[in-house]
């Protein structure tokens, strides 16, 4: 599996601990292994295909919320579930895009725009098949394509920044400014996407150190 972001040559630089929440609500901790690139230098994570990038439950698990109907023995709250849909319903037309795109690229016959059907739901599954672990089959390529979109972000800056104590005041504590200092430049890499079997995603978030991938080739 070449690097997502260069089609660099990977190597192996150590393993972390990643939890997972199934949909049955189990709580397990995975061993992924942290790969990185030797022309990038880019840190990637590998992924097993039972996760999404980001998410922290099993891809069946939100699989089983989004779907159309959706399922009622998912193991989360209906907080959680509710975020899910809100993500998904933003996810799947830009999904959907994205894997015509890569239908067309690398040669698998794709229907024309005319009979397609309107929902996004329904074009990723035709692209990728409707049987259970569509989601994680759609995941997969996206990944390791270096298409993931992700939402986290990092407040990294380049230019100075302050500090700032905490001062009494008649009307209670305030910030205010001690001194200058030189700003760190750095990354908050994410937690990409792959799996012995995985993908692999190249945005940068904050959170995790490198970025995910897989192991079996294409997410």
């Amino acid at each position: 599996m070449p690097c997502p972001c260069c089609e660099g040559a990977l190597g192996v630089i150590g393993s972390r601990r990643r939890g997972c929440v199934r949909a049955s609500g189990e709580k397990i901790q995975l061993i992924i292994r942290r790969l990185r690139c030797g022309r990038c230098r880019r840190i990637h994570h590998e992924l097993p295909d039972i996760l999404v990038p980001y998410k922290r439950h099993e891809a069946l698990g939100i699989e089983a919320a989004v779907s159309e109907p959706p399922a009622d023995h998912v193991g989360a709250e209906e907080s959680t579930l509710r975020r899910w849909r809100h993500w998904f319903a933003g996810w799947a037309p830009y999904a959907a895009g994205c894997l015509n795109a890569l239908a067309h690229r690398f040669g698998f016959p794709v229907e024309s725009s005319s009979t397609c059907p309107q929902s996004a739901l329904r074009r990723i599954g035709r692209l990728v098949g409707e049987a259970s672990g569509w989601l994680a089959r759609a995941v997969r390529p996206m990944a390791n394509a270096n298409l993931w979109v992700q939402t986290r972000s990092a407040c990294l800056s380049s230019t100075p920044s302050a500090t700032f104590k905490l001062i009494p005041h008649e009307r209670g504590e305030r910030l205010e400014r001690l001194e200058e200092s030189g700003g760190v430049g750095g990354r908050a890499d994410a937690d990409g996407v792959a799996p012995a079997g995985g993908r692999s995603g190249c945005g940068q978030g904050a959170g995790d150190p490198g970025q995910a991938l897989p192991t079996n080739g294409a997410v």
